[in-house]
């Protein structure tokens, strides 16, 4: 007998390693941009100063006094200025453009998603997507990793679609207005504790907390489980998905 009705994964840093291509991706495009060679810069040492200014620059998106513009703009242009380097807005947006199309092209499923998802569609068990982002951007990532294989179009929620973003509630909740059942019979697997995990038990959900980082949990919310790697949730499945040991 099955423990959940349904199964949704949130996309980035739970089902592939976004940081990874992330990385990849932006060093392969700096890297074949004309005034980075010009002035001789070097990429890893750009990388670090642009993954630096992303991390100093996330709080002030995330409480909204930057824009999605302002920030996507500003780290680029502050991770340029130890080599003296100016660049307008509109450059840096068009970098971010570029790298962006880049990561599907670095992406892989995390060891484990493959079998997993095998054996919850074998079960019968609904499966599905939630992931803040870029409805475009989403979707090719999705096609990359093949996961039309295991979950229908349907079942795929996008923020930049839906105009509801995690860990707000209504997320949530739109998925149990478009299926039948009930928040109680659904689990929520995803990477980030503020987004994933409180997002979901705060929509009435279960929650499996996918911590790659190993970063402690910055609330008391109690996920159903926690795992540090896809793997670890395979080798746990009878357990973790089911109500007796099949």
């Amino acid at each position: 007998m099955n423990r959940w009705k349904r199964v949704f994964f949130d996309l980035d840093n739970t089902l592939f390693d976004y940081e990874r291509a992330f990385e990849l991706a932006s060093k392969q495009t700096f890297s074949q941009w004309s005034a980075a060679e010009k002035n001789g810069v070097h990429v890893d040492q750009w990388f670090n100063l642009f993954k630096e200014a992303c991390d100093r620059l996330w709080p002030d998106y995330e409480n909204g006094h930057l824009s999605r513009k302002s920030y996507q703009a500003l780290r680029f242009q502050q991770s340029l200025q130890t080599f003296h380097i100016e660049v307008s807005q509109n450059i840096a947006l068009w970098f971010e453009h570029q790298f962006k199309k880049q990561i599907p092209d670095f992406i892989d499923l995390y060891d484990g998603v493959e079998l997993l998802l095998e054996f919850l569609c074998a079960h019968n068990i609904e499966l599905g997507i939630i992931s803040n982002g870029d409805y475009h951007l989403q979707l090719k990532k999705m096609n990359r990793l093949s996961i039309f294989k295991w979950i229908p179009s349907e079942n795929i929620y996008v923020t930049d679609e839906s105009g509801k973003v995690k860990p707000s509630s209504s997320m949530f909740d739109l998925v149990i207005q478009n299926r039948s059942g009930n928040p109680s019979e659904s689990l929520f697997v995803g990477d980030s504790w503020d987004l994933d995990v409180v997002g979901a038990i705060s929509a009435g959900w279960n929650a499996l907390h996918l911590n790659t980082s190993g970063v402690p949990p910055s609330t008391d919310h109690e996920p159903f489980h926690s795992a540090a790697t896809f793997k670890e949730i395979y080798e746990r499945r009878n357990v973790l998905f089911l109500m007796d040991d099949q």
